[in-house]
This record gives C-alpha cells, sequence and structure tokens, in this order.
C-alpha cells in the first residue's frame, strides 16, 4: 500500500494509526494468544469498495493479517479480545473493513501461547511502500533464557 491515496476518503494514514494504537492498549505484561481465525484479509479486502481492493492488496500486509492479525487477549470473564483491531475506532473509509475482521476473531478459537523474539511484527515500509506493522510493548518481545541445549 503506497503513502499516497486513492481518493479523497481514503484515511489509510489513520488507519496504520489505529494499528499500532489499538495494540499499545496491551501493555507488554498481558499475555497474548493466537487463535484459529483464518480468512482475515480476504474479508478486510471484501468489505472495502470494490474501486479500493486492488489498491489495498498487499503481500506484507496479508502476511501481517496471517501472523499477527488473530491475535487476543483474554478477559477475567474469559470472553477474547482482538489485541488489535477496534472497529469502533476504525476510520470511516475502513470500519466495515476493520469490523468483518473484528468478527471473525471474536468468533475464533485460541489455539495457544503467542511469543515472538521480533521488535517489529510486520514490515513497515517496503520502498515507497507503507504496510500494516506494529512495535510492540519490550514485554511482548520474548527473550528465551535457554541458549543451548546444554
Amino acid at each position: 500500500m503506497i503513502t499516497t491515496t486513492i481518493n479523497a476518503n481514503d484515511q489509510y494514514q489513520d488507519l496504520l494509526a489505529l494499528i499500532q494504537g489499538g495494540f499499545t492498549k496491551v501493555d507488554g505484561t498481558t499475555p497474548l494468544f493466537t487463535t484459529d481465525a483464518d480468512g482475515l484479509f480476504g474479508a478486510y479486502l471484501l468489505a472495502l469498495p470494490a474501486e479500493a481492493r486492488q489498491h489495498h492488496t498487499c503481500t506484507a500486509c496479508r502476511r501481517f493479517m496471517e501472523t499477527f492479525g488473530g491475535l487476543v487477549t483474554i478477559r477475567p470473564d474469559g470472553s477474547t479480545m482482538p489485541a488489535i483491531w477496534d472497529a469502533a475506532s476504525a476510520p470511516a473509509y475502513y470500519r466495515d473493513a476493520i469490523a468483518a475482521v473484528e468478527a471473525l476473531i471474536r468468533r475464533a478459537k485460541v489455539t495457544g501461547v503467542f511469543l515472538s523474539t521480533e521488535k517489529v511484527w510486520g514490515k513497515p515500509v517496503t520502498g515507497p511502500w507503507t504496510h500494516f506493522a506494529v512495535t510492540p510493548p519490550p514485554g511482548h518481545v520474548f527473550r528465551p533464557t535457554t541458549r543451548t541445549a546444554f
């Protein structure tokens, strides 16, 4: 996705800020969990206006959604909450697309604990293109203590 817009209503930079901002609401001590959420990127694209879909088709963003998009936290009552997406706060242009993604995640089952040693999740920029990515709080960057099998 390039940094320019395809029309005056495209609020892509606001969407990128939502993705990072939504994730920063999850503090570094709250465990993250993987889910069996599937088809997130397809749901995102299908909920965009038809004329915008080709412009938003991107391998880096798809990879981000497949790897990190389905992450959740678990509330004290046992319900799950998407770690990144918040349709209520999404820019109007993307609200339906983010709502579609969020709905899939809310129906998904938890499959495990999420750990990553990466300091940036996703690929924020490639050439002139900007993509979905987050910089997790330091508490969510896994630091393995075992160095060798010995």
